[in-house]
């Protein structure tokens, strides 16, 4: 559950270069320039994020737009968004959503990973696109692909998000973990897809994702119409509709057979409706949930009041044949009646806590995890608590930043919160330290003002080791 704790920041004055961790290429950063990649057999190898970004360009393109119809594309380096914002692959034609503009191709993540991609900001939320992720509108498949530190923040009316595709497509061997945030009540919200079609399958892959805001939520699928074989989502999600919401630790809506997959939730919250479950918040009574698992001790909340073990589902609303277990239970592998421990699943008390997991990297070198911290989002408000639309012209004001620790560690590290002016100017910068249990989400804050005769029109914040060897240990959320 989320705590605040609010403290006195130290603030300081510090070398701007100090406060540069990373540097990339010169298109990329300065104009995202994207950069031209031509096929060899039909396969566009990419190298750089240039080069994968001239993949977005070209399909949303809105006169010479390519499919990538029979073509592959295929990762060759893992690859870091963080230096820009990115525009999803397809479904958008430069002014307005386009399911014209759809990849069609296979998209091969080539089991190398793709960080710190973003979509809107905290405090400004990207309001175009309405298939918002890594890949917006698909049509065909995608695999191999592991999206690590990604972080999407829409207030887009009615948008279909997911961290590696908005709507659409086959997934196999596809993992994601990052953090979604919408503004709007009427979101279809996945962890890796937000919606996904008939006709297609989802199989082998996992989220591990902390969701706020929408409609449909599930840890795995918002709006579900894909066949889910051996997946799992570890999540926390919170729907924010003002209508009956369905919250699921898999699915949000299903529609679709999902067989031989778990949940495992922290915390599912709902809104006015009893569509809230383990599995599935809303299930359609003519498919079959079959051999699928869910933590009985996760916490279930229904229209702001906390619901009692005995009163927990797997599926919110219909059809339920799914099997609620204890968190102890479920790091038991005979506990998974016909699961495949020999060539899908494996189990060890040293590996993803305890709880089953895939190898989807098939046979290499495993995902890497996520780094130790994950900055979720930055809050401003004045003095009174409340919340404020951008960072006040004038006076003192607090700045709140949400953090999720994903590692256990035993040392107190630094969250940082540095602040520019308009050019990109390091004006001042305040810190803190202090202990986060692995797993928990705390907001921190505490009050800052403009320096004197300057004003603060960037805030960014982050998670370092130390001031001398200045360690990352987060992703880098800006304001």
């Amino acid at each position: 559950m989320t705590k605040r704790a609010l403290a006195i920041l130290i603030i300081m004055s510090f070398f701007t270069a100090f406060l540069t961790t990373k540097t990339y290429a010169a298109g990329w950063q300065d104009s995202g320039i994207p950069v031209e990649v031509m096929p060899v057999n039909g396969v566009y190898e990419i190298y750089t994020a240039e080069q994968l970004a001239w993949i977005a360009y070209k399909v949303n393109h809105p006169t010479q737009s390519s499919t990538f119809v029979n073509c592959t594309v295929k990762l060759m380096n893992d690859i870091d968004l963080s230096a820009r914002e990115w525009t999803p692959i397809g479904g958008w034609n430069g002014t307005s959503h386009s399911t014209a503009k759809a990849f069609a191709g296979k998209f091969d993540g080539n089991n190398k990973r793709i960080s710190g991609m973003y979509i809107g900001k905290s405090g400004n939320y990207d309001k175009k696109y309405y298939y918002t992720g890594l890949l917006g509108y698909v049509s065909g498949s995608i695999e191999n692909v592991h999206l690590v530190d990604a972080a999407i923040y829409s207030n887009r009316l009615l948008a279909i998000i997911g961290l590696i595709v908005g709507s659409g497509g086959n997934l196999s061997n596809c993992s994601a973990q990052g953090y979604i945030e919408s503004g709007d009540p009427t979101s279809d919200i996945g962890g890796l897809v937000g919606h996904s079609s008939s006709n297609t399958k989802i199989e082998k892959s996992y989220s591990k994702v902390r969701i706020e805001g929408g409609y449909s939520v599930g840890g795995l699928v918002g709006d579900n119409k894909s066949k889910i074989y051996d997946c799992y989502s570890m999540n926390d999600l919170t729907a924010k509709s003002t209508v009956p919401a369905n919250v699921g630790g898999l699915v949000g809506s299903n529609y679709a057979l999902i067989t031989s997959s778990y949940a495992y939730s922290s915390k599912l919250v709902g809104g006015t409706s009893l569509s809230v479950g383990g599995i599935a918040g809303r299930n359609n009574d003519y498919y079959v949930l079959s051999g699928n698992y869910w933590n009985i001790d996760a916490v279930h909340i229904i229209d702001g009041m906390e619901i009692a073990s005995m009163d927990k589902k797997g599926v919110g609303s219909g059809n339920d044949t799914t099997n609620g277990l204890a968190t102890d239970v479920m790091k038991n592998k005979a506990a998974y009646l016909n699961w495949d421990f020999q060539t899908i699943w494996n189990i060890s008390a040293d590996v993803n806590d305890g709880l089953p997991y895939i190898d989807v990297r098939n046979g290499g070198e495993p995902v890497p995890p996520p780094l130790p911290y994950r900055i979720n989002r930055i809050i401003i408000t004045n003095q009174a608590g409340i919340a404020l639309q951008g960072i006040p012209d004038s006076g003192a004001f607090v700045v709140d930043v949400e953090v999720t620790k994903n590692i256990a560690r035993t040392n107190k590290d630094y969250l940082v919160i540095a602040l520019y002016d308009s050019n990109g100017k390091l004006l001042s910068h305040t810190y803190m330290r202090g202990n986060i249990n692995a797993g928990q989400t705390i907001s921190f804050g505490g009050s800052v003002s403009h320096p004197q005769g300057q004003t603060v029109s960037i805030i960014k914040a982050f998670v370092w080791n130390s001031f001398s060897s200045m360690q990352a240990l987060s992703n880098v959320v800006e304001y």
